[in-house]
């Protein structure tokens, strides 16, 4: 299998692997068929300080909503541990990870 190598003009030489690259999948022993790939596209419009808009899902396709719908934000809550219950004063120490999770149909991935 051929390899990818740095060149000094800082653009990849490929010379078998092409439909390889940037599949998300180390091909080459250096890792290097997937630098600088660029998997999130973003819109010129886009504006990170406004919530997504909402959709409808109809089986594998998204469709804009006539009306407004709340958005769908999926919430995880893991509790790792309490390690502090005060049962007296009703208080309680956890720790936790949480995870939200949502889409944006603004943002495209590749």
């Amino acid at each position: 299998m051929a390899t990818l190598r740095r060149m000094s003009s800082s653009r990849l030489l490929n010379t078998r692997v092409h439909s390889k690259r940037c599949d998300t999948k180390f091909d080459c022993d250096d890792q290097s068929d997937e630098l600088y790939c660029d998997y999130l596209r973003v819109g010129d419009n886009y504006a990170k300080e406004l919530a997504p808009p909402s959709s409808l899902d109809n089986g594998d396709s998204k469709e804009k909503a006539d009306v407004e719908q709340p958005l769908v934000v999926r919430i995880n809550v893991s509790i790792q541990s309490l390690p502090s219950i005060d049962t007296v004063n009703l208080k309680f120490t956890a720790d936790f990870f949480l995870s939200l999770r949502w889409h944006d149909a603004r943002l495209e991935f590749k």
